[in-house]
């Protein structure tokens, strides 16, 4: 349903290494929703963000529920689970899923910015497992470009069926077998701050659309809060 009567400006903020896969279809319903309704992403660290929450500059953020301070509401979307990013050429690109020791031969990729290492860590510490890292970058795109070039794989924890449109079908997602540790995707807001109309309306956006977000099969894969 449109609602013409909501108007004016939402900032809202995204952990950057997740915001491709996100941002553009929750901004697309919102925009089909509230048409008049004009809407300030920031794409930036966890760090960035939880700052930007505390001094007023955003209103929420999605951020991985992982060491983030207590002066925080969080409400759950979705249980993140980790996938392998390959190389569409490559060998495993093509299997439904894959175990996480097929990867241990082949040079990893990964993430720098925070939480991404603590979410690397909670991952090989529950599959047991030791990983020596070949590049740490700070930059996701960067290691999707190095990835379709075949220069390794890494690990992240989309939302399922939601790879970024500019990936160019290069790049493959695989999910990992194993039911390992991650941590919550959640969109956070400061406690105690009664939100704005505007912002309300993106938060039941995300807490009513779970399962289109996450892409989840089953009530299972979806977090409840």
């Amino acid at each position: 349903m449109l609602d013409d009567e909501l108007t004016g400006r939402l900032s809202i903020g995204c952990y950057d290494a997740m915001s491709p896969s996100l941002l553009p279809q929750l901004l697309a319903e919102l925009s089909r929703r509230y048409p008049e309704l004009h809407v300030d992403p920031v794409s930036a660290t966890q760090d960035e963000l939880v700052a930007a929450l505390t001094d007023g500059r955003v209103e929420l953020a999605l951020l991985f529920d992982i060491d983030l301070p207590a002066n925080l509401h969080l409400d759950v979307v979705y249980q993140s689970n980790p996938h392998a990013l390959l190389p569409v050429a490559h060998a495993l690109a093509a299997k439904a899923s894959i175990s996480l020791r097929d990867l241990v031969a082949e040079p990893l990729i990964v993430l720098t910015t925070p939480p991404a290492p603590k979410m690397l860590e909670r991952v090989l510490q529950s599959a047991e497992l030791s990983l020596t890292p070949r590049y740490e970058l700070g930059n996701f795109d960067l290691i999707r470009a190095m990835v379709h070039r075949g220069l390794g794989y890494s690990l992240f924890a989309p939302p399922v069926g939601h790879s970024p449109a500019h990936w160019n079908d290069q790049v493959k997602a695989v999910p990992i077998r194993e039911k390992l540790r991650t941590a919550p995707v959640v969109v956070a807001r400061v406690a105690g701050v009664r939100l704005t109309r505007r912002a309300q309306v993106f938060r039941d956006l995300c807490l009513t659309n779970r399962a289109s977000i996450s892409g989840a099969n089953s009530p299972e894969d979806v977090a409840q809060p």
